[in-house]
C-alpha cells in the first residue's frame, strides 16, 4: 500500500491518498515533483539503475502546499522533504531500507543566469 498523509495540528495526521500496489516487488521508488505552489507525488515499483527512464504511477497531484507557507505554518519558511515510514504507533513486522535519496536542484532560484 502506497499512502500520503499530511500533517496537522497535533498528533494526527491527514490521509490525502492510499493506493494498493500492484505487484509483489518489495521495492518502491518515491518522487515527489514542485510545481510552484502545488506538489505532486508518484510511486514505481521498477528496478533501474537510473530514475530518468521509470514509468511513475501517479499518486496525487496538484496538492496546495501553502499549508507550508510562514503565513499559514506560522513562521516556517520553506518545504523540508525527506524519507520516513510509520506503523502510526502500531505494531508492526514490516522493514524498511533506503537505497536511495536524490535531490537534483531544478528549481529557478538555483539556477545560474
Amino acid at each position: 500500500m502506497v499512502q500520503l498523509y499530511k500533517s496537522t495540528a497535533g498528533e494526527n495526521m491527514e490521509l490525502l491518498k492510499s493506493e494498493p500496489l500492484t505487484t509483489n516487488n518489495p521495492n518502491i521508488n518515491l518522487l515527489i515533483v514542485s510545481e510552484g505552489t502545488t506538489y505532486s507525488f508518484y510511486w514505481s515499483t521498477a528496478s533501474a539503475s537510473t530514475m530518468d527512464n521509470v514509468k511513475w504511477n501517479v499518486l496525487l497531484s496538484g496538492v496546495d502546499g501553502k499549508f507550508l507557507s510562514t503565513k499559514t505554518a506560522g513562521g516556517f519558511v520553506g518545504s523540508m522533504f525527506g524519507m520516513y515510514t510509520t506503523s502510526l504507533g502500531k505494531p508492526s513486522s514490516s522493514s524498511v531500507t533506503y537505497g536511495l535519496f536524490e535531490y537534483k536542484g531544478n528549481d529557478d532560484v538555483y539556477k545560474k543566469k
